[in-house]
């Protein structure tokens, strides 16, 4: 890699469990054990993919990803550093809560091509699966929509969330059709506008969850 990738996700959550989310600490990496589902090439173990990647090399990877997550005392406060002041310009970043359709979006262009931070992104992601009623859904994705095209070298994961805690990286075919659903929300960020699907009643979430300031890096 030599572009940081764009990270998105977006869930379908009811506010009650949505609000949990946010006041409950972030998950540990090693929660799971599916992470070398994840694409790319990575420049640990000499320009490596994880399928390839040594067992200590990945261990000491989620090690470093959840002692990133560490730092944060709710996953409010990781979501506000990691989608909300990244310290560039707002039209980069987004992360707010529809409540007429009670869906939470959170993403940013350019996230990073560190692999230890994007799994900890991930990580972040998929811990609010631990806070949805039955039916509820989400997707994200960590795919370089600005510099690497639609191929599937561009992505690095995809992960379908359920509820009850369940979660899962994507093979790769499943990967298109992830990283096409994001699409409108990339161009209109692009544009430094709202997606189209988001309307006026979209709210920032983390302000309204009473979270402002910098963005915190620890506790």
């Amino acid at each position: 890699m030599s572009e940081p990738p764009s990270a998105y996700l977006k869930v379908t959550i009811a506010r009650a469990g949505f609000d949990r989310w946010l006041a409950a600490k972030p998950p540990v990496a090693q929660q799971w054990d599916d992470w070398r589902t994840i694409g790319m090439r990575w420049r640990s173990d000499g320009g490596t993919t994880l399928p390839e990647m040594r067992d200590e090399t990945l261990a000491g990877i989620l090690d470093e990803a959840s002692k990133d997550l560490a730092r944060f005392a709710t996953n409010a406060r990781a979501l506000l550093c990691f989608f909300a002041n990244l310290g560039c310009d707002e039209g980069l970043h987004i992360a707010a809560y529809d409540t007429t359709d009670s869906h939470f979006l959170a993403g940013t262009l350019t996230w990073s091509e560190n692999l230890g931070e994007i799994i900890a992104c991930l990580t972040l992601m998929r811990g609010v699966a631990d806070y949805l009623a039955p039916g509820e859904r989400g997707t994200a994705v960590i795919h370089n929509y600005i510099w690497g095209g639609d191929g599937r070298d561009a992505t690095a994961a995809a992960l379908d969330i359920g509820a009850a805690g369940k979660s899962r990286l994507l093979p790769p075919d499943a990967w298109p059709g992830v990283v096409a659903g994001f699409q409108p929300v990339v161009d209109a960020m692009l544009d430094h506008r709202l997606p189209e699907t988001y309307p006026i009643r979209l709210e920032p979430a983390l302000q309204r969850h009473r979270i402002g300031g910098t963005a915190p890096t620890a506790n």
